[in-house]
């Protein structure tokens, strides 16, 4: 049984009941570079999401061409990305692998990822999302391995799902961005 409580607990929620309205409690609103930002958070059968809105002037095809810039991310990006790379590309399906270099004040481990991203679009709305491949990998286990010989501290977190809405409105881009990770 404890087994099966396990298993519940490291399942990743559904896209669909991540982006759902219902159960979101607001924790902060911030400006940033004249962006407001408000951020959000709940509980998705016990995995930690976060939801952060805004609002811009650039595109949503500008939005999607920069998110779906993996391997340029260490270069331009603020989180702490310091590898990034794109193992397949077919459509509109991306695999790609990621590292966190967490700081060491922190007293947390860096973190990577094996992700698969899907992009849908229609009119006025582009949605980018990604989920983790699977145990080791996923089919990219040779790549996983050798991640895990270079940075033997590092963890992969078992939940690692969200994504990019963009919607036209009006002159402006309503963005949404959703992460549930159980680390």
């Amino acid at each position: 049984m404890i087994w099966w409580s396990i298993a519940l607990a490291s399942a990743a929620p559904a896209w669909d009941e991540v982006v759902a309205d219902v159960g979101w409690t607001a924790l902060s609103t911030t400006t940033r570079d004249s962006l407001e930002i408000s951020v959000f958070s709940k509980d998705v059968r016990g995995v930690h999401c976060l939801r952060g809105d805004g609002r811009t002037d650039l595109t949503a095809e500008l939005l999607g061409q920069i998110i779906s810039d993996i391997e340029g991310e260490p270069t331009w990006g603020t989180t702490g990305v310091t590898d990034a790379r794109i193992l397949r590309k077919d459509g509109n399906t991306l695999d790609y692998y990621e590292y966190l270099d967490v700081p060491d004040w922190t007293l947390t481990a860096d973190r990577f990822w094996f992700l698969r991203s899907t992009t849908s679009r229609e009119p006025g709305r582009l949605v980018f999302t990604w989920d983790r491949m699977g145990e080791r990998g996923g089919p990219y286990q040779a790549a996983f391995d050798a991640v895990v010989a270079a940075h033997p501290r590092a963890v992969e977190p078992p939940v690692n799902m969200g994504g990019w809405v963009f919607v036209d409105n009006g002159m402006q881009v309503d963005m949404h961005y959703y992460a549930c990770t159980d680390s």
